[in-house]
């Protein structure tokens, strides 16, 4: 299937099949998100505007063949974001507007939500051993219980 990803794990990298039509919707979804604040990508992306002008900038050019691609963990998050964010900018009155984002985009929402959840599955197979990823800062390293508070002591 066109939408369909195919990564292969190269120790802390990914290497990825990407088609043509693949990078047209990555390089959009990349791209429409470059024209928020800041502190838009950083929520929904988590990454800053270097990074994302970075990776747009890999699937902007005419692309005619399957190429191979390496990505990190978290470009692959960023990859991620931008599919699934691209939705919310065309919400109009409150209501999603296919027509605007088949206009801005030459695609359709559901080939963005197809690709990202293929992302996740080709990142996830149930075969596959579990990524290291960077610790949870908010997450206790180990659990523990919480302590009650000492009530002074009445000698």
């Amino acid at each position: 299937m066109i939408l369909r990803f195919q990564l292969t794990r190269d120790g802390a990298e990914f290497v990825a099949r990407v088609r043509p039509y693949q990078a047209h919707v990555l390089h959009r979804a990349l791209t429409l998100q470059l024209g928020e604040p800041d502190a838009a990508l950083a929520i929904r992306l988590g990454a800053g505007r270097g990074t994302v002008r970075d990776l747009a900038g890999r699937f902007g050019s005419e692309w005619t063949a399957t190429r191979e691609l390496r990505f990190a963990l978290g470009e692959l998050h960023v990859l991620h974001g931008a599919l699934t964010g691209a939705a919310v900018l065309f919400v109009e009155r409150g209501l999603f507007s296919e027509r605007a984002f088949h206009e801005a985009t030459e695609s359709y929402r559901e080939h963005f939500d197809a690709l990202a959840a293929g992302l996740v599955e080709a990142v996830s197979p149930p075969d596959t051993p579990d990524i290291a990823v960077a610790p949870d800062p908010a997450s206790p390293q180990s659990p523990q219980s919480p302590q009650s508070p000492q009530s002074p002591s009445a000698h």
